[in-house]
């Protein structure tokens, strides 16, 4: 399994010492800026050296996909997000985006989903083009209210029959929910892509790394052989992400 952190191109040098595999960039933040600064972020990344693999946080926080004029919306805005991905090299797209998704006041679960699904195939048929695939990440129900378990996203991606989509599993919304092992060797056939931090959103520590452990034989365990991405609400981002591959590294990551 390849490592990465979710990032940006500030923090890519970091990455690259400390020999992570890849950087998991910021989608909206990506699809936002400006041509000249998207060239430079592409020039950036080209002459560190490091991967650019995956993307998260599809859409922006102010987006929600049940506007009258969503699916159009989207389609444009995708139609760029997913080109410049492209350009960057990435492989997975990460559909997580709790906001956006939230069933609103008035809508039934039923209209939510296969609203969602819809929005999930339309950005699936753009990212197809690119040889990109879509990873439907279920989040905890304190941050979103569709979609919070690993067999949730699981549905949605097997409603969308599209081959380009899969689920997500992020161990600190898994740790959340309450999930059970057993939810993964169900869904194992839809799993592509996976997150990692603490269970207080933190990359792990040294003193994690029995659990860190643990997580990483499970996902062995359901023959995953995808990338693992380290995703944290940093405070000192050099520091905690060298204690995080020092904690990988002990464990044995990747042997």
């Amino acid at each position: 399994m390849k490592l990465g952190v979710c990032a940006g191109l500030e923090q890519a040098p970091v990455i690259k010492a400390l020999g992570f595999d890849y950087v998991e960039e910021n989608m909206f933040r990506i699809a936002s800026l400006s041509e000249l600064d998207f060239t430079e972020t592409v020039r950036g990344y080209e002459r560190l050296g490091i991967p650019v693999y995956a993307f998260n946080c599809f859409f922006g926080g102010d987006c929600s996909i049940y506007t009258d004029t969503a699916l159009d919306e989207i389609r444009k805005y995708a139609t760029i997000a997913l080109r410049r991905a492209h350009a960057l090299g990435g492989s997975i797209c990460v559909i997580g985006s709790g906001k956006a998704r939230a069933i609103p006041t008035g809508v039934s679960r039923e209209l939510a989903e296969a609203r969602f699904t819809d929005v999930v195939s339309l950005c699936s048929d753009l990212a197809d083009a690119y040889g990109i695939r879509i990873a439907v990440e279920p989040l905890n129900s304190k941050e979103t209210n569709l979609v919070n378990t690993v067999s949730e996203a699981a549905a949605i991606a097997k409603m969308t029959k599209r081959q380009n989509v899969g689920s997500l599993v992020d161990f600190f919304h898994f740790y959340l929910e309450g999930e059970s092992d057993s939810g993964l060797f169900d869904h194992a056939d839809t799993l592509i892509h996976a997150h990692i931090a603490r269970p207080d959103r933190y990359a792990p520590k040294l003193a994690d790394s029995e659990d860190v452990a643990r997580w990483l034989k499970l996902l062995l365990r359901i023959g995953y052989r995808g990338a693992l991405s380290v995703e944290s609400a940093f405070l000192d981002f050099e520091a905690e992400i060298t204690e995080a591959k020092t904690c990988f590294d002990r464990i044995g990551y990747g042997n």
